[in-house]
């Protein structure tokens, strides 16, 4: 499970984070910086561990961010495409 980091114009995730039914940490922010993903967030109930394994997470938040996320990915090729192919275009006529 991944949570998306803000970039790009991409939201970040936010939700509850439950390990084992034992902990929730209620995710605020995921942010990236210098190659490590940071999620920022409050402690609920429990306590982190290296290792916890997520078993649940807020879906209803993350899927929409989901679809915008590949959305974009697919937007963002088709733009590049279209711009190379005009780029061939004037070079090449």
């Amino acid at each position: 499970m991944s949570f998306y980091t803000e970039a790009g114009g991409q939201e970040y995730d936010t939700g509850n984070i439950i390990i084992n039914g034992a902990t929730d940490f209620e995710l605020t922010n995921v942010q990236s910086y210098i190659g490590y993903i940071l999620h920022t967030g409050s402690i609920k109930y429990g306590q982190l561990s290296v290792g916890d394994e997520v078993i649940s997470y807020n879906e209803l938040h993350h899927w929409p961010l989901h679809s915008n996320h590949t959305a974009m990915h697919r937007g963002m090729y088709r733009i590049s495409s279209y711009l190379y192919l005009l780029f061939l275009i004037h070079v090449f006529i």
